[in-house]
């Protein structure tokens, strides 16, 4: 009797695919420096030109939902082989020294969220602002998330340093996705 009581309580962990810890190859999106090239974009296209742009690419995840998935728009990114004046590092996040982790909601809470900017170092000769990297963030989380197709809610904290304000930067405080889009609220203060 008690191996059935356990084989009931094990059948949704095995059959939702949000708490199984497998391998799988997903499609993350994460912001790239454009350093060492002679390019700017307006990869949010709102007219505003940057020093980087929204690339995706396939990524091996292991482990968590969804802090695996998450983890790896943190990843390395070696576009070029640091040759001709062309940087090591091309994912914005590292070159500015940005960390994004993630939780799994209990039962049926909110996956959590923190990009965690305080520790950033500002004197980096960065191709983005501040402003410009945490939207590139929220919109490659927006991305990754509706490329996924999670069911749950992701609150969404923003750390940054305390003599920066993300107040009018659009950056949201949960994200849903609903199908191939994702619906983003207004945002939630970070504390």
């Amino acid at each position: 009797m008690k191996h059935i009581a356990v084989i009931l309580c094990l059948i949704p962990i095995l059959v939702s695919p949000e708490l199984r810890a497998e391998r799988n190859i997903v499609q993350i999106f994460l912001p790239v420096s454009l350093a060492g090239t002679e390019l700017d974009a307006d990869p949010l296209e709102t007219g505003e030109s940057m020093g980087a742009i929204i690339l995706a690419r396939p990524a091996l995840i292991g482990g968590a939902y969804p802090e695996g998935l998450i983890a790896a728009i943190c990843r390395p990114l070696q576009l070029g082989r640091g040759d001709n004046n062309f940087p090591d590092e091309s994912n914005l996040l590292i070159l500015i020294g940005a960390k994004i982790s993630a939780e799994h909601g209990i039962q049926n809470e909110p996956h959590q969220i923190t990009v965690d900017f305080t520790k950033i170092n500002r004197e980096q000769n960065s191709d983005s602002s501040i402003s410009q990297a945490l939207r590139l963030t929220a919109e490659c989380l927006k991305r990754t998330i509706a490329q996924n197709k999670s069911s749950r809610e992701f609150q969404i904290a923003w750390l940054v340093p305390v003599d920066f304000s993300i107040e009018g930067l659009g950056l949201p405080g949960k994200l849903q996705a609903n199908g191939e889009r994702v619906e983003a609220d207004n945002p939630l203060p970070a504390e």
